[in-house]
Formats: C-alpha cells, structure tokens, sequence
C-alpha cells in the first residue's frame, strides 16, 4: 500500500517548487505529521510541513524570498516560520518549517498528537522510505487512530477534538486506550484559547459529518465541555409530528442540511426524499452553490454557517419547554432565544460579529419558511415572498434551506405527502424569486428616490419620505407598479392619506 513514495503526485505546482529548492539547497530536514500521512494515503497534501535540526525561521525567509513568497514568523519563541506560497489559480499553499521539538528526529515524532501524525519522509531522499518510530504506518493500514504517546492529551487537549475530526475524515476507529485518555483529559477542554476550539470545531463539522462528531464527542465526554448548550438539548421531549428529543433531532436536521449541501451528488441517491431535493435543487445547483460558497470572514463560508445554524437552532428550546394542562408541550418563543443563545455561543468560540450575527439570524428565523407553506399551501404570491425575505434578511436563503432539513427531521418516515410537497413548493418560489427575479421581487431599486419625492410632493425631510420609499418597493415587488407614472400616482395617493 504505502511502497512507492512520490512527492510529486501529492502537492500544488507551488509546493513542488518548494521541494525542489530545498533538495537543491541540500537542506537537512524532513516532510513531517499529516503531509507524509496524506502523501500515503494519495490524497492531495495542500500544505507542508518541514521539520529541521534548527534555524528555521531563518530557512523559510531563504525559501519564501527564493520563490517570491510572503513570509510569517508563526512562532518566533520556538522557530517556527511559514511560507505563503500561491498557486496559479489564486489559492494558497503554507510551507510551515519549524524546528524539532526534541534534540533527535524520532523525539520530535514522539511528542506529536497521534502515530498517523508522527511519520516523516527525508526531503533528500524521501524514496528511501517512512521513518516511523511509534507505529503510524501499521495503525493507517489498519485504519486505527492511537496517541503517539500516554502524554498526548495531557500536553495539548485540543487534540482530543483533533482526533474527532481525523476519525471522521479517515474512517479512523480509536484505540481504547486512546479513547480511554481522552475521556480522561477532555474537561481540560475549558482551558484551550477559543479560537483553538472553534477552528477544530468547524472543520470536523463542515468537512464532515456534524452529527456523527457530536455523537463522538459526547461520547468521551467533551460535548459538555465545548458546546454545553447542545449537551442541554439531550432528554427534552417533544411533541408530534416529533419524534426524537430535541438532541437528537438536532443530529437529523445537521445530516439532513449536509445532505442537501450535497448538491448534484444528491441526484445519485436512491432515497425518495433525497431525489426530492435532488430535482428541487437542481435548477438553482449554480447559482446556490456560488452562494453558499461566499466567504463571511475567517475563512467561513455561508455553507459551514448553515450547518452551525441547523446544530444551534433549536438551543432555545430547552428554556421555553412547557407542558400544558391537557398534557401537550409547547416552545413559545423559542426561535428568538436560540438566536440569542447562538449569538452568545459564536461569541465564546470567538467566531466574528458577522459570522455570529448570520448564523443567529438564521436559527432566529428558522421557522419562518414553514409558516409560509403552510398559510399558502406552498404557493406563495409576490408580495408574501418580498415579506419573507424582508423580515429574513440577511438569511432569507439559508432559512429556506434550513426548513427542508427541520421538516424531514421533525417527520422522518412519517411524511405527509402533502406537507412535504408544499414545502418544496415554498423553497422553489423562495429560490426562484432570489435567484432569477432578485431586483424585481426580493429587493427592487424604487422607482422614485428621496429627492424626487421631496421636489415633486412638498414635503419636508423626514420618516414619511422613507416610509413612502418601503411602500413603493413593496408595490413594485408585489407587480403593482412597474412604470414611474404608475409609482407617481401610488405615492401622491399614499402621501395624501
């Protein structure tokens, strides 16, 4: 499996580049951690790490200076310098090089997180083989995820929700012994920086399976310590159509929601419902893909937001739950203090305002796609989709999405055919109007500005200007008025009211 070695196979134009000046520059050093593990595995390795005797800050200003890089002192305390190399279609390449950690190669590997993490190739000679000296080799072939050494956690417990994500992303099963120290060291999770947690958080999230990772964290223990919120939702019963506890209705809308991120692989799927989505989403497969693709800040895209908006929507849930005297349970309210409690959460992960502000938003307003299938059967007029994306902007989008995926949830095998298809038809009008009618019916530029409305009526400035501005948007959005003699007539009147 692992017998041949080809550095070149592996890595960006960029990256290659890098290897060459180095083994030209007869640089003593070694192609460390997940880079060598992914070279293995034949997966593309998007960044390298380089571990060296010492001198490496030194090293990776000669390397980013030599191909006309960026270069950043990641960590000057402990000579650790970085590379930013990019690649011909604009994206970037990290070469980190950092110097070994212990006074040999083989004590450096040990104080690395896990033995699938601690192999090292030679940069001069990375055909002679793998060095491997706490058994990687044999746990990859194996596909086990084990500490490269018992002091593993103790040094960083980040690496427990590391070892989440790689388990996840490999199809890794943990050690017990292993799983054993992480149940051990998890609630040294609460001393780990924010934004350490959040970015381990995130990627076992959106590039995985979310539900399955809070399954595992659970598991060890780590879920009341990272996200206690979503820990809290675990035994807190619902009503029908529901028939899971929020929790684990909470892991159905995140699979759902990754289900349907899934786009043009739906259409593989052999479930009903999957093929459903499939043919709903597929006129918008471009245009929805560009849009969840947008980045917000720190690298966040709308569709990791998504994801983070179905695991958080319902956190509200647990604060408003009310049985009723005739026995049923309500949650009144529940919407907005999930929105309350997502934009707090986001805050202590230390996610951006943006960021936290679209995903609250989203959990918010998350039932408000289904409130307008039901009072129109899924047949929404003009003037009921500008409403929906007014009162859900800046997430008119992800609401809608979201809805699919709380519907599918909340009903699992018991679908009411007409429900579920009223609320496709929701959604379709809903992505139709944004997507291919947005300056006509979601936000239309007035006919009329202020100016002209205070030159043509008499009136002085003031809200009743900015009040005929809304209303006239609305008419044009509604179809009423399309002409600007038709919005003249509309605001004369209004202003005369």
């Amino acid at each position: 499996m692992f017998d041949t070695i080809d550095l070149s196979a592996s890595f960006s134009p960029r990256a290659q580049q890098a290897i060459a000046w180095l083994q030209a520059q007869r640089v003593t050093g070694w192609v460390v951690g997940g880079t060598v593990r992914d070279v293995l595995l034949r997966r593309p390795a998007h960044d390298l790490d380089l571990a060296v005797p010492g001198d490496a800050l030194r090293l990776a200003k000669r390397l980013a200076d030599a191909l006309g890089a960026a270069f950043f002192p990641l960590d000057a305390a402990r000579d650790v310098g970085r590379a930013v190399l990019t690649e011909p279609d604009g994206s970037q390449t990290y070469v980190d090089v950092a110097a070994l950690r212990g006074p040999t190669l083989a004590a450096d590997l040990g104080l690395r997180d896990f033995t699938l993490n601690a192999l090292a190739l030679d940069i001069q000679a990375p055909a002679a083989g793998v060095i491997d000296v706490t058994g990687g080799l044999e746990d990859l072939r194996r596909r086990i995820l084990r500490v490269a050494s018992e002091h593993s956690f103790r040094d960083d417990p980040l690496r427990i929700l590391r070892g989440v994500r790689l388990a996840l992303a490999f199809d890794l099963t943990w050690d017990a012994f292993s799983l054993a120290l992480a149940r051990r060291h998890a609630p040294a999770l609460d001393q780990v920086a924010a934004e350490r947690v959040r970015e381990e958080l995130n990627r076992a999230f959106v590039s995985s399976r979310a539900d399955l990772a809070l399954r595992q964290l659970d598991d060890m223990g780590a879920l009341a310590v990272v996200l206690p919120e979503i820990k809290a939702l675990q035994g807190v019963t619902q009503a029908p159509p529901h028939r899971l506890d929020v929790y684990a209705h909470t892991l159905e809308v995140a699979r759902w929601t990754q289900t349907l991120l899934a786009g043009a692989a739906l259409a593989r799927s052999t479930s009903l419902a999957e093929a459903q989505l499939a043919a709903l989403l597929a006129p918008f497969d471009q245009a929805l893909g560009a849009y969840l693709g947008q980045t917000v800040d720190q690298g966040h895209s709308r569709a990791g937001l998504l994801v983070w908006s179905a695991l958080l929507h319902d956190i509200g849930k647990p604060a408003t739950r009310q049985a009723e005297a005739d026995g049923a349970i309500t949650f009144r309210g529940h919407e907005a203090q999930s929105g309350r409690l997502a934009g707090l959460l986001l805050k202590r992960l230390a996610f951006s305002a943006e960021a936290s502000h679209l995903a609250a938003r989203t959990c918010s307003e998350h039932r408000r796609a289904g409130a307008l299938a039901a009072l129109t059967a899924g047949r929404p007029d003009r003037r009921q989709v500008y409403h929906y994306f007014q009162a859900a902007h800046p997430v008119g989008v992800e609401v809608a999405l979201l809805s699919l995926a709380d519907h599918l949830a909340a009903w699992g095998a018991d679908l009411v055919p007409e429900r579920w298809q009223a609320r496709r038809d929701v959604v379709h009008a809903l992505l139709t109007a944004f997507f291919a009618h947005y300056a006509e019916q979601v936000r239309p530029q007035p006919l009329l500005d202020g100016r002209q409305l205070l030159a043509g009526l008499g009136l002085a400035p003031g809200p009743q200007i900015g009040a005929l501005l809304a209303q006239l948007q609305e008419e044009q959005a509604a179809g009423v008025i399309t002409t600007e003699a038709e919005a003249w007539d509309f605001v004369r009147t209004s202003a005369a009211l």
